[in-house]
């Protein structure tokens, strides 16, 4: 749900491409929400889809560039997914030393050669936020976004109840006034205090939404 203007890739015309290079250049995102970020920055999005289930997938003992991702969907969710998105499309920085041998998983030591991903323009030269929205086949969401959507959907309950609330309040004061020959006399309200509250309910909780910032 933006908030701010938004704009659509177009990743399959070539030739529209290089109107993207504002939000990213070398990459057409899928989606820019202009001028969304905390800073007034732009936001561009990632959408994937992966399968979870496939032949094949990385080992994670490294080779000649250090240390590489590893299929580990078997012991926690994305883990066959997010790591490779994450580091294709963000990058990585370089750790360790080469001498030390490519990085281990198990340990958490080892070589691991810096990548660039395809948003490093929008990161680092023009200061942009980037979101990865990543779906598994098997209706998986990333955390990160699974956050803003609760936080929407509370948002949404507000915003309904208030809405309520005014329907409610003006039918209040519709039913306290009569029509008569003479104008219009007052008379007490049809409920009490206790039943407008009743109906009204109470404001649900909203927590202070924070703009969660990739980290490489």
């Amino acid at each position: 749900m933006a908030t701010t203007q938004t704009v659509l890739g177009d990743k399959a015309n070539g030739t529209r491409s290089k109107q993207f290079n504002d939000f990213n250049d070398g990459h057409v995102v899928d989606i820019a929400e202009i001028g969304s970020g905390d800073s007034g920055e732009d936001t561009c999005v990632e959408v994937k889809v992966f399968s979870s289930l496939t032949k094949s997938g990385g080992t994670g003992r490294g080779g000649v560039n250090g240390g590489t991702t590893a299929a580990v969907g078997h012991k926690y969710g994305f883990g066959n997914t997010e790591e490779p998105c994450r580091v294709a499309n963000l990058g990585c920085k370089p750790r360790g030393r080469q001498s030390g041998g490519p990085f281990n998983h198990d340990t958490g030591k080892g070589w691991v050669k810096g990548k660039q991903g395809e948003y490093h323009d929008a990161l680092f030269n023009k200061n942009n936020r980037v979101e990865i929205v990543l779906h598994e086949n098997l209706w998986s969401v990333t955390m990160e976004r699974d956050d803003d959507l609760r936080y929407l959907e509370k948002l949404l309950a507000l915003m309904r109840w208030q809405l309520k609330k005014k329907a409610i309040e003006e039918d209040n004061n519709s039913s306290a006034h009569k029509g008569t020959d003479e104008g219009l006399t007052e008379r007490p309200a049809r409920r009490t205090v206790q039943s407008q509250k009743r109906r009204q309910g109470t404001a649900p909780p909203i927590p202070p939404y924070t703009t969660q910032y990739n980290t490489i």
